[in-house]
């Protein structure tokens, strides 16, 4: 029987017990082309995945002027919860992940979607509806005159899995019921945030307008996004506390058209928001 034809069914029903199976399984497991390389491959996958290469300025020559991208690095400070569609899996609640490679990731959807709901609390202007429509786009109820956001969202990924017990009390006798067990991206895990800014609906306008919008938009997207991963989370069961960061970034840096880009990269959103406040000031 040869490797190439190696064939583990027809051993597991089989009634050979000799040494040379035992070792043909040996062999295989072991094999450097084989297992061990396809799992090599799949480690330097998932860190291309999780971990971008070093970051470089976003060309932002041919977007309009205060276009902005912002990345940067994070660490969760506590786990992260978000419902699969997998309909067999081993626990009812499993996290949500890539459909190709399998690991849980953060749909840019979902940005979009906790972050819309986080600005639409930061708001503060009388017209904070047009802000966030002009940022984030119609609701999903709005058929006519559909508009897109000015916002354009990336997906995070994380290479780590773990489990989370709950244990729901009954209302009436304040006592556990049946524990629950919930897959999620444990806390300690490192994830990579992307976000670009285009005011592409207001190219036809005056500068000065364009100026006008964009310092408010600009405003709106650091109070959410500061709110969003240290305050009201990201996660599902965000009421609980899932779902928010450290306050300790790494590999931050922002650009904006027309402006100088972040020199120094910020540490934490507090020197964020000081970098971003100088630049409003010079918009």
């Amino acid at each position: 029987m040869t490797m190439n034809n190696f064939d583990f069914f027809s051993v597991y029903n089989s009634d050979e017990k000799s040494s040379d199976v035992k070792k043909q399984m040996k062999d295989f497991f072991n094999d450097q082309n084989g297992i061990t390389k396809k799992t090599k491959q799949l480690d330097s996958i998932k860190k291309i995945l999780t971990y971008p290469p070093s970051w470089k300025p976003c060309n932002l020559d041919n977007l309009p002027p205060y276009s902005m991208y912002l990345q940067f690095t994070f660490t969760l400070a506590k786990p992260y919860i978000s419902k699969d569609d997998d309909s067999i899996y081993f626990t009812d609640n499993p996290i949500k992940k890539e459909k190709v490679f399998r690991v849980p990731y953060i749909a840019s959807s979902s940005w979009k979607g906790n972050m819309r709901w986080v600005a639409s609390k930061d708001a503060q202007s009388q017209d904070k509806d047009i802000i966030v429509t002009r940022l984030f786009g119609n609701n999903k109820e709005i058929k006519n005159d559909f508009r897109r956001g000015r916002l354009h969202f990336y997906p995070t990924f994380f290479d780590t899995i773990g489990i989370e017990m709950i244990n729901p009390h009954d209302r009436e006798k304040g006592i556990g019921t049946i524990p629950v067990t919930i897959e999620s991206v444990p806390a300690g895990t490192i994830g990579a945030f992307s976000l670009l800014y285009v005011p592409f609906d207001i190219i036809d306008q005056e500068y000065s307008a364009i100026k006008a919008e964009a310092t408010e938009d600009i405003k709106l997207i650091f109070s959410a996004l500061e709110n969003m991963f240290l305050t009201y989370g990201f996660s599902a069961k965000k009421s609980s506390g899932y779902g928010i960061i450290a306050d300790e970034l790494t590999d931050c840096h922002v650009n904006i058209k027309g402006e100088t880009t972040l020199s120094k990269p910020a540490k934490t959103f507090k020197e964020l928001s000081n970098y971003i406040s100088e630049i409003r000031k010079q918009l």
